[in-house]
């Protein structure tokens, strides 16, 4: 009788929080506080849209020209890691030796091209340790600005 009873509770708290996360998708902001309220997790967010405010959305699926040039103007070519970006790291670091490239991603703007990059690098006790840093790198291949540099 105990087990009938709590799988029953489940389905029905199953099913609760289904409907709040269906509304939630289907836009309803309210029903993330009543999810997070009810079961103490955040709901799964609703899918992006496109902007609304006229702003162009970055990241296109085929790289424009402008985007093709940076990649071969800017980019390493066996390992995709940005120069611009991998080169400040380097010179700010105790032992260049111990650098590791571990992943690069890009995300395009109309006036820079945002990169974040993650790392490794050895401590002088011999540990590795994982940053991650992103910043603004510029179409010319300058470094605009550092938006995030840490763990």
């Amino acid at each position: 009788m105990m087990k009938t009873g709590i799988c029953l509770f489940t389905l029905a708290m199953s099913a609760a929080f289904q409907l709040k996360a269906d509304n939630l998708s289907n836009g309803n902001t309210a029903a993330k506080s009543e999810i997070i309220a009810d079961y103490g997790v955040p709901a799964k967010p609703a899918p992006a849209q496109t902007p609304t405010n006229g702003s162009k959305s970055v990241s296109p699926a085929k790289p424009t020209d402008k985007q093709k040039r940076w990649l071969g103007d800017c980019t390493a070519k066996e390992t995709g890691v940005c120069t611009v970006l991998e080169k400040y790291v380097k010179k700010r670091l105790k032992d260049q030796k111990t650098y590791k490239h571990v992943k690069t991603t890009y995300t395009y703007s109309d006036e820079h091209v945002l990169v974040a990059m993650r790392y490794k690098a050895q401590t002088p006790t011999g540990n590795y340790y994982v940053e991650e840093i992103r910043a603004q790198i510029g179409y010319n291949c300058e470094m605009k600005q550092v938006v995030y540099h840490g763990h």
